[in-house]
């Protein structure tokens, strides 16, 4: 009997010691192109400008939940709904101005497709606010 105690106490104690908040905190005033730089996921139940890193969370199966990926040399890659429904990752450029800590999502050709302000962020999460938006991104 003690042997199962001890080991739901291990199992609190190591419980315990992990945390859903282990989030680094980024403040949005010293937020640079390298902390955007990785692939975001719009987490649409926390929020419409909810994003959440790819890789921080499984995400319910969903019809479309638009999809980023920024690199450090300036391309990305956005996912495109099309009108017969299907998806696909698609080439271009983003910017990014750390004064007004906006995001501009630019095609191959330099046309913003889609700019947004960063209002929240840290490492795994950020909440944008859009500031302009063409019908290209979809969902």
């Amino acid at each position: 009997m003690s042997v199962i105690k001890n080991i739901l106490l291990i199992l609190i104690i190591a419980c315990g010691s992990f945390s859903c908040e282990n989030e680094s905190e980024i403040s949005i005033e010293s937020i640079n192109e390298s902390d955007l730089v990785g692939c975001w996921t719009h987490s649409y139940e926390e929020g419409d400008g909810a994003y959440r890193a790819c890789d921080a969370q499984s995400f319910p199966v969903s019809r479309f939940r638009q999809v980023f990926e920024f690199s450090a040399d300036f391309t990305s890659n956005y996912l495109v709904l099309a009108s017969n429904d299907g998806h696909y990752m698609k080439e271009g450029r983003w910017s990014f101005n750390k004064d007004s800590r906006e995001v501009k999502v630019l095609d191959l050709e330099g046309n913003t497709l889609l700019s947004f302000i960063i209002t929240t962020t840290n490492t795994e999460f950020m909440i944008i606010e859009i500031s302009s938006q063409n019908s290209f991104i979809g969902g």
